[in-house]
């Protein structure tokens, strides 16, 4: 009888705790008392408006933010400095007022790729760039008047590219245009550039369709009245507009 007495007693204080708990889990309730959010780890909550919220592990205002250098350097032949119209005209100075960034033109005349290469750290380097957009190839196609070899044309432009790329300077590489008398040797330079700008994912433009369409030589609309070789202000504007929808 004792143990059946005993066992009564100890059901009945098990259900007046049970009872104690849940008056206090109401009161908590009526009270608007707030649940403690996260665990280990997971830091104090904020308050936002009504709810509870608890910040986002990496988050936050305090994130450090890589700065982004939008600045570019046209790099190349006499097709970039804008021979023959006057500098301003150039289609690096036009691409300069479309985008809206600062863009610099490094262009000069009969400049094969290894011209190119030995001013490259004080022409490029020397104005730390974000992007430089290389063009070249009519340059070699022309030099000393026989043009130079596809290897040697791959070799220099390689060398270029791993010289921007080694200084954190995103390449984008300009095909050469079709030009009069070395028509041939710019299509092995043209097809060569192509596949290695796709085969190391390297941006790639090209001019010729703007200002050639299907052939290979420049529109009327597009050539310089005195030298048809070469593109007119009009040119170098279209140039300018296709760079800037690409960039």
């Amino acid at each position: 009888m004792r143990t059946y007495r005993s066992a009564i007693r100890i059901i009945q204080a098990a259900a007046l705790i049970t009872l104690i708990i849940a008056v206090v889990g109401l009161i908590q309730l009526w009270r608007g008392e707030p649940e403690q959010v996260g665990g280990a780890g997971g830091g104090e909550p904020t308050a936002e408006g009504d709810r509870t919220l608890v910040p986002e592990a990496g988050g936050g205002d305090d994130a450090p933010v890589e700065p982004v250098n939008t600045k570019i350097v046209c790099f190349g032949d006499s097709f970039t400095l804008g021979y023959p119209g006057k500098a301003e005209d150039s289609w690096p100075a036009v691409l300069q007022t479309l985008i809206k960034v600062e863009v610099i033109n490094k262009g000069a005349t009969a400049q094969p790729s290894y011209k190119l290469l030995e001013r490259f750290d004080a022409d490029v380097l020397a104005e730390t760039p974000g992007r430089v957009i290389i063009l070249a190839g009519n340059g070699d196609a022309l030099d000393n008047n026989e043009g130079r070899s596809l290897e040697d044309y791959q070799r220099d432009m390689i060398a270029l590219i791993n010289k921007a790329e080694a200084s954190h300077i995103k390449p984008i590489l300009a095909l050469p245009l079709p030009f009069p008398g070395v028509t041939e040797r710019i299509a092995e330079y043209r097809a060569w550039l192509q596949s290695y700008a796709a085969e190391k994912n390297i941006m790639l433009l090209d001019f010729k369709p703007t200002l050639c369409g299907d052939g290979e030589q420049l529109l009327t609309q597009y050539a310089a009245p005195d030298n048809s070789k070469y593109p007119s202000k009009e040119g170098y504007a279209a140039i300018a507009a296709y760079a800037a929808s690409v960039l």
